[in-house]
């Protein structure tokens, strides 16, 4: 899958890996791509020293609060690979496995994270499309682990165990979904609904398509940005302010942002909303426990503003590749195919993506200079609020 942002949109990272691949399938619906399965390791597969193992988290480049760990693959390393429960199976780009040794059939000797080891590990090769990845270990990797990833600390820890029995609050069951995937229940403007667990989603709620009509927003939803690939077709993304709240675990997010659009079969608890959490995930148990500190709200975000537009990078170049109807970048007369030059003053190729979108959603007035052919454009932009 790959997608235009109107503002900043991210996918599952498994989703866009196998969508690149051209053994990923035809299947109908977002998440068949992801669902399918590798030879899975046994306990004996996966050696572990009886303390466990504790290592620093990462994130991979703008991506979010989407977790990372620094992996080896049969000794040659380290290589960075995200952590994914959004999928049931893991990856493993080209490059690593060429310089790894590793045979067509990509069955690792050893895949080292710490002192820990997965031995004889098979995986599916794919290209990365996110920068500075390497692949990404998913479900079938931690199956028989209490995995436990400490968003708030930056932390990964794999170790042996078993979490204690569900009650309702910080500690709660999960089951199979869409296949070989995780859900379990939120709380939705007071009503239960079933939701993926996806650390690999920079959203902090999507919603499906279908479950518009059942909520209340502050104003309607607006369009923001478009996702698209082989499994999914184009969907338009659309984002809207809850009126009620939603509540994961033991916290309560007021009158949160979701991001709805029509490939999403279902409810989405992304990063964006686990970054609050120290999450563990005991697969074997099938329990998944949110420990978070003594708050027990997060404030509604700020109002949304856009300029309306979307960028990809072309040679070093921002290229204005989507255009919000009505939106500030249309009205002052943007058009697509334009070469963003500067931003107030600076090379437009010298800065990097977190903070061009952070000064795409600002307050404050962007003096742009474009080139559209051989001519020379200037606009004065001003980030206009969506939702309120």
């Amino acid at each position: 899958m790959t997608t235009q942002h109107l503002r900043p949109i991210f996918g599952v990272i498994a989703i866009f890996w196998a969508a690149l691949s051209s053994n990923a399938g035809a299947q109908s619906g977002l998440w068949s791509v992801n669902t399918k399965t590798t030879t899975s390791p046994d306990t004996e597969s996966f050696w572990l020293p009886p303390h466990g193992v504790d290592v620093p988290m990462y994130h991979a480049n703008d991506h979010g609060d989407c977790p990372v760990v620094e992996v080896m693959v049969n000794g040659h390393g380290p290589y960075r690979f995200a952590v994914e429960t959004g999928a049931g199976f893991s990856a493993i780009s080209p490059d690593v496995v060429k310089a790894a040794g590793l045979s067509d059939n990509v069955i690792a000797d050893s895949i080292s994270i710490g002192s820990a080891q997965l031995r004889h590990f098979a995986m599916t090769q794919e290209e990365s499309p996110v920068k500075g990845l390497a692949g990404f270990l998913g479900l079938d990797a931690f199956q028989d682990l209490l995995l436990t990833v400490d968003f708030p600390h930056s932390r990964v820890r794999l170790e042996r165990g078993t979490l204690p029995a569900a009650n309702g609050r910080d500690v709660l069951p999960i089951y199979p979904t869409l296949g070989s995937l995780i859900g379990f229940d939120i709380q939705v403007a007071n009503k239960r609904v079933s939701a993926l667990l996806d650390t690999q989603s920079d959203a902090i709620f999507n919603e499906p398509l279908g479950m518009v009509d059942t909520l209340a927003f502050v104003k309607p939803p607006v369009v923001v940005g478009s996702a698209n690939g082989p499994s999914i077709g184009d969907n338009t993304g659309i984002e809207g302010r809850l009126k009620g709240d939603i509540r994961v675990g033991d916290l309560t997010f007021d009158r949160p942002v979701i991001f709805i659009a029509a490939g999403f079969p279902k409810w989405l608890v992304g990063a964006g909303a686990l970054r609050y959490f120290v999450l563990t995930l005991d697969q074997r148990h099938s329990l998944v426990r949110f420990t978070q500190s003594q708050q027990t709200h997060v404030a509604a975000p700020p109002p949304l503003r856009m300029i309306g537009w979307g960028m990809s990078v072309h040679d070093g170049n921002r290229v204005v590749e989507k255009i919000l109807p009505g939106g500030e970048a249309e009205l002052k007369g943007v058009q697509l195919g334009d070469v963003i030059v500067s931003v107030n003053g600076h090379p437009a190729g010298a800065i990097d993506d977190s903070t061009f979108l952070t000064l795409s959603h600002g307050n404050k007035p962007l003096q742009i200079v474009a080139r559209r052919g051989t001519e020379t454009r200037k606009f004065t932009l001003i980030p206009r609020t969506v939702i309120p």
